[in-house]
Order: C-alpha cells, then structure tokens, then sequence
C-alpha cells in the first residue's frame, strides 16, 4: 500500500539509510512530496518548472530485491498521478543503482542519457 510520507515514518526511513550504511537523511532535508511503501519510498521536489526531481529513492536493505522491486512498481503510478495532478509533466532522476536504473528504464515514456555524471551536495 502506497501512503504519503508523514513525519511519523521517519524512524523507519532512517533506519533504511543506517542499514544501506549511509548517514540518515536530516529532517529539514526531507521535502513535502514524499510516499513509502513497506519497503521504499521517494520525494519529489517541485521546481518552478514543469519538471520535477525524484530523489532520495530508498528501500528497506532486508527487503529482497524483487520485493523492493513490486513495490516501486505499485509506487510509480501513485506519484507519477499525483504529480501530473499538480502539473507536473516530466522527471529527471538520477541514480547509480542497477535496481533503480531498471525499474525507471520500464516507466513508460523513459529516457535513458548516458552521460556520466557528479553530484555534489553543497552548503550554502
């Protein structure tokens, strides 16, 4: 079952991140535009665009990868509806998981680009 991220599921969130051995992800960093299943969750961040940013896709580390899998299947059209709901009429996501890479090479409509890439998170 797809919710909407709620405070209340960042115990579970964090603990995910602390099992992939990565720091947990900082409260204030966590944008409005979230879902979580049993296993996964992502957020997207608005832009003053019509594109959006999914980021921050995570999944329980003692999930089986089908598991992780089924799950962002029944996700995918969860957000990709709430946010068409919202004007919202691409994505970009970046991501250096294999899993992650064939689940959003199956979304209809997908775009693949090649181009290596860097991202920083910088302070400001």
């Amino acid at each position: 079952m797809v919710e909407r991220f709620v405070p209340s599921h960042l115990p579970m969130i964090q603990s995910w991140y602390v099992g992939h051995g990565w720091e947990p992800i900082p409260e204030d960093e966590i944008p409005p535009l979230g879902w979580v299943t049993d296993c996964c969750a992502m957020w997207a961040f608005r832009t003053e665009t019509s594109i959006a940013l999914i980021e921050n896709l995570i999944s329980d580390p003692a999930a089986h990868p089908r598991r992780v899998l089924r799950s962002m299947r029944e996700l995918a059209p969860v957000v990709l509806s709430e946010l068409r709901a919202l004007g919202i009429k691409k994505t970009l996501t970046y991501t250096f998981s294999p899993l992650c890479a064939r689940f959003f090479s199956a979304v209809p409509g997908a775009e693949r680009h090649r181009k290596p890439f860097t991202m920083y998170r910088v302070p400001v």
